[in-house]
């Protein structure tokens, strides 16, 4: 019983804070249209086979809306369950819990949707990852993946005159999700050594007063997301993948970082 009331209260207060979330960190409306457009291709077949790689409640409801036969894969069950309460589709839905790179290709798939894997990812891991979404598609099988990359045009002074921006303006938007991408760019480009928090600790808490720091510092945790460049990102793909159609997602918080990926096997 002990353990049960555990899930329950992490369930409940994953799903709290995941519907304070916006866009970029979760899928928006435009991005999740565009995605329903390629899916159509899919559909042809009676029940697509898709593959959901993570948990976001938004690319779960996609695949069930088109009457997919969906497995989704996460590293944590109890994400998987607690993100369940955030969707709007109802319907039959497997889970598959193991390392992405480690998903077994006994079972091909006609989509595979990913919500930012790559930049989960290291470097060195990304060539891996995309030869093994090739190697779980069917022939002519699709992916689409949501995918942060750098924008060289950021730097500190674009920082700085952000959060000018964000005071002035008063964006009703956390600066944590006001930032995230910005200084995910800024990270990769010129700090890559150092992890989320410390780029804010050392470098970009300057820019910010007392109240945004005491905001965003909850928040902060030593990870280093992975943004390639959209050069390195296209070499990548070309070893396993024809890009079908890539769309820029746009909107505030997003710095140019943001895109959406149609892949076709190759």
């Amino acid at each position: 019983m002990e353990q049960n009331n555990k899930s329950d209260n992490f369930a409940e207060l994953f799903i709290k804070r995941w519907k304070q979330v916006k866009p970029p960190q979760r899928p928006s409306r435009e991005e999740l249209n565009f995605m329903n457009c390629y899916i159509e291709k899919v559909k042809s077949r009676k029940k697509p086979k898709v593959l959901v790689l993570g948990s976001t409640p938004e690319l779960r409801d996609l695949a069930l809306k088109n009457n997919a036969d969906l497995i989704s894969c996460d590293l944590n069950k109890e994400i998987w369950i607690a993100m369940k309460g955030l969707m709007k589709e109802s319907g039959e839905e497997a889970f598959l819990h193991t390392n992405w790179l480690e998903i077994p290709e006994d079972t091909k798939f006609d989509l595979i949707l990913g919500d930012g894997p790559i930049n989960m990812l290291s470097a060195e891991l990304v060539n891996p990852f995309f030869k093994k979404v090739a190697s779980l598609l069917v022939d002519n099988g699709l992916s689409i993946q949501r995918v942060a990359v750098q924008n060289k045009k950021l730097d500190l002074s674009k920082f700085q005159k952000a959060m000018e921006d964000y005071r002035k303006n008063r964006y009703d938007m956390s600066v944590y999700l006001y930032t995230l991408p910005i200084s995910g760019s800024i990270r990769q480009k010129c700090y890559p050594e150092l992890t989320r928090k410390e780029l804010f600790e050392k470098v970009l808490f300057k820019y910010m007063t007392g109240d945004e720091i005491r905001e965003i510092t909850p928040f902060l945790s030593d990870v280093k997301p992975y943004y390639p460049t959209k050069e390195e990102l296209g070499i990548a793909l070309s070893k396993y993948f024809n890009v079908s159609k890539t769309r820029e997602s746009v909107g505030l918080g997003y710095w140019g970082v943001a895109f959406v990926y149609v892949l076709q096997k190759a």
